[in-house]
């Protein structure tokens, strides 16, 4: 028998057609809107070390991160980032999950001169049970249970420092409940 399967915001729909008193699933899954966010850094190969950081835009905890993808110029020949959440330099910067997206990702200007889609870490590790999470339930973002917070996406050079320097453009691609 072929399967006939639900998604999250379908069956909290017929739950609460149903009369169960269900209350209807985060904007996030049904109805959400699209937002984009980006951010350009001119690295330099000097000043650049394990452990610099650059953040690319901040994030409602609500919100679903959809994809992020880099893009930089063939001037930029080596080096890692990591990309996670961090508290907004309002709430003191500080790393929550310094790569819950990303570890160690490959930003080589050789290979990334047309934009790359990453693929988000959570991707790789249990698709299926990621794909609909928040980013108060991401990570190590979970164990702070905020929900109405803000969280800025982060990158961080993750090894050694970037050969050559230059142009290094990420993009943030998130849902929306608002």
């Amino acid at each position: 028998m072929a399967e006939a399967l639900l998604s999250t915001a379908i069956t909290a729909r017929n739950a609460i057609q149903a009369g169960s008193g269900a209350s209807m699933t985060s904007k996030t899954l049904n109805g959400a809107t699209m937002k984009v966010s980006r951010g350009v850094f001119e690295v330099s190969a000097s000043a650049s070390t394990v452990g610099s950081t650059y953040r690319v835009c901040s994030v409602p905890a609500t919100a679903v991160i959809d994809r992020i993808t880099v893009k930089c110029d063939a001037a930029l020949t080596t080096g890692t980032i990591d990309i996670g959440l961090y508290k907004t330099t309002a709430m003191g910067g500080a790393a929550v999950d310094a790569d819950v997206y990303a570890t160690a990702y490959d930003v080589s200007g050789a290979g990334l001169v047309d934009q790359v889609e990453i693929n988000l870490k959570w991707e790789i590790l249990d698709f299926g049970a990621n794909f609909e999470k928040q980013v108060w339930q991401d990570g190590a973002v979970a164990s702070l249970a905020v929900a109405d917070a803000m969280y800025d996406v982060v990158a961080t050079t993750a090894t050694g420092t970037f050969g050559g320097g230059g142009s290094l453009a990420i993009t943030v691609y998130y849902l929306d409940g608002d």
